[in-house]
């Protein structure tokens, strides 16, 4: 340091010398080497990329700033000032003094203080805002549109079943006595509902009408024993029907000479007058039994054939009859061989030889007499519809179904 400070009073004195300053020129001033900047690699750390969650529901959240620091490096001289540094006027004969001197200067200056350009790296924090989108789900209910109808509901016509129904149709009792009344209901759909009393003559009256879902009724004493009622229901041209049966308990005038609960059953009504206790005949045959008994004034013969007959030409139970012209003496038989177990008819004969049913005389169909006749009375009623019932020796009734004009046999049932 103090060969510096000397050296300067040196200078500054030779400068001060009027003799120097006049007769020498001024020597080149002495330039110090030039600083190259030398790049100094710095780590300047760069934004780390943030994974982006998936918004997993709608997001009110605002993005949040971060602030990244940029180191930015830069050169920042010193300023050079020539008055700092020593501008000697040497003479040429002190010039290489100064040359050695200049030399000891400039080496004695790297190891002594001397202000030198240094690059100094500054760190310059910049901040720059990098929007970090942020998704932070939240259960705040979104509200929605509420739907509000301001139209008028204007009902729709309902479509109408083309055909009516009947759901149900019943009557308060089914087995009445005549004369008695009983209650008709009933569910059905369609534009109007009609009860028809009906008999063996077709309907005879009509009761009730639209709108109406019952009726009363009172039941007629009708011989049969049996009166219809039969719901109508209709829509437009369509029309459904159904029909309750009531068994009527008929009052009658006369009673019947047998069970009441038979003439129920066969619904045969009351009978035209008291029963007849007559004189009569009964034969058991084959293939049925004969009768012969009197009935309204006249001697009446019936052929009773079991189906399907001796011949096997009756399809059912059938009878035939006949007024009796048997003289009382011949047996008009004769010419036939009864078969072992059997005998000739007696008064029967003429009607089973003499007169014919189906497929030949009544002996082929009825065979022959399989005991002798029982000439015991018999018992005879008949119904307002002509109906004849007969009673038996052993307690049988036989009912005679009315025989048609015309007609060679009609149809026969025992019912007792």
């Amino acid at each position: 340091m103090w060969i510096v400070l000397c050296l300067s009073f040196v200078v500054l004195a030779a400068c001060d010398d009027p003799g120097l300053q006049s007769s020498q020129p001024m020597p080149t001033l002495m330039e110090l080497p030039t600083l190259t900047p030398i790049d100094t690699p710095t780590d300047t750390p760069e934004p780390t990329a943030t994974s982006e969650p998936s918004a997993t529901g709608e997001s009110n959240a605002a993005p949040t700033e971060t602030h990244t620091p940029t180191v930015a490096l830069s050169e920042t001289p010193d300023e050079f000032d020539p008055t700092r540094t020593a501008i000697a006027a040497l003479n040429s004969t002190a010039q290489a003094i100064m040359d050695a001197s200049a030399t000891a200067i400039a080496f004695d200056a790297l190891a002594t203080d001397t202000p030198t350009f240094t690059p100094t790296a500054t760190v310059t924090t910049t901040n720059t805002p990098t929007p970090t989108r942020t998704s932070t789900p939240s259960r705040t209910p979104t509200r929605r549109a509420t739907a509000t109808s301001t139209a008028t509901i204007t009902p729709e016509a309902q479509p109408t079943n083309a055909f009516p129904s009947i759901f149900s149709f019943t009557a308060s009792s089914t087995d009445v006595a005549g004369g008695g009344q009983i209650t008709l209901r009933w569910e059905a759909d369609g534009e109007e509902a009609a009860i028809e009393q009906q008999d063996a003559n077709g309907a005879v009256n009509t009761h009730g009408g639209r709108g109406q879902r019952r009726a009363d009724v009172t039941i007629p004493n009708v011989q049969t024993g049996r009166v219809f009622y039969r719901l109508v229901v209709r829509r437009g041209l369509q029309e459904i029907t159904q029909t309750v049966e009531i068994r009527v308990q008929v009052q009658c005038s006369f009673s019947w000479f047998f069970d009441s609960a038979i003439a129920q059953a066969e619904n045969i009504g009351c009978p035209t007058a008291a029963s007849q206790l007559v004189v009569g005949a009964y034969q058991t045959n084959e293939f049925g039994v004969m009768l012969n008994v009197n009935v309204d004034g006249q001697n009446m013969i019936y052929a009773l054939v079991r189906a399907p007959g001796k011949n096997s030409l009756f399809a059912s139970d059938q009878y035939g009859q006949a007024a009796s012209l048997w003289d009382g003496v011949n047996n008009m038989c004769s010419t036939y061989l009864p078969v072992p177990g059997t005998i000739l008819p007696q008064q029967f004969s003429w009607m089973a030889c003499t007169q014919f049913g189906l497929g030949g005389y009544w002996i082929d169909g009825i065979g022959f007499a399989m005991a002798n006749i029982d000439f015991s009375s018999r018992t005879i009623q008949r119904a307002t519809d002509g109906t004849l019932f007969v009673d038996a020796p052993d307690g049988a009734i036989y009912r005679l179904n009315p025989l048609l004009p015309g007609a060679l046999t009609a149809t026969w049932k025992r019912v007792r």
